[in-house]
């Protein structure tokens, strides 16, 4: 009985070194087997169970069957004998790189506390906000903010002011008023001084 109970963990065991030893992300799994990418890593985390034909969908892509998949002692099929659909997809993941994932939510925490601290109380930019992050995090995109800033929780009382070039201007929501009838040379001055 406790054999069964690891089995779908064991199985995604599996599934994530064969992701790994093939340069494949959740994604990519998630498109060929035309599922989602909160399935595989439900798959990987072993929190569900798989049919046989789920089992054996994974496995064709491998080139292998579901059990010599389910056996982690089986060679992972080298790059030449893998099914070309397969590898067709790895020559892209490798082509486009593998998606950094942040996973601790760095970018997000270093944002909420850069809330905190008032930063967004008066106009700013993502990229000013990013360079007060903590230096982890100085190669992430602004545009990762920008996207944070734009989404639950934090569009409820951060909004944008303006735009500046392709930088959009932001603000928290009570301060709004405060800066709206400013111009925009006004409002570039004011953020190249909070730089």
């Amino acid at each position: 009985m406790r054999k069964e109970l690891n089995t779908p963990r064991k199985y995604g065991e599996q599934v994530a070194k064969y992701l790994k030893e093939t340069s494949l992300s959740t994604a990519d799994l998630a498109q060929m087997t035309k599922s989602n990418t909160d399935n595989v890593r439900a798959i990987i985390r072993g929190d569900v169970s798989l049919t046989l034909a789920k089992m054996i969908k994974i496995a064709d892509l491998f080139g292998i069957t579901y059990y010599e998949f389910a056996d982690p002692n089986f060679p992972i099929p080298a790059y030449d004998r893998l099914p070309e659909k397969t590898k067709v997809v790895i020559l892209r993941r490798k082509k486009i790189g593998t998606p950094t994932r942040d996973y601790r939510a760095l970018l997000a925490k270093n944002l909420d506390k850069l809330i905190q601290e008032a930063e967004v109380n008066v106009p700013t930019t993502s990229a000013i906000l990013l360079g007060k992050m903590d230096k982890q995090l100085e190669t992430r995109n602004p545009s990762e903010i920008t996207n944070l800033l734009r989404k639950p929780p934090r569009n409820k009382f951060i909004v944008p002011l303006t735009k500046i070039g392709a930088q959009q201007v932001f603000i928290v929501k009570d301060y709004l008023e405060k800066y709206q009838e400013l111009t925009e040379d006004e409002i570039r001055a004011l953020i190249n001084k909070s730089k």
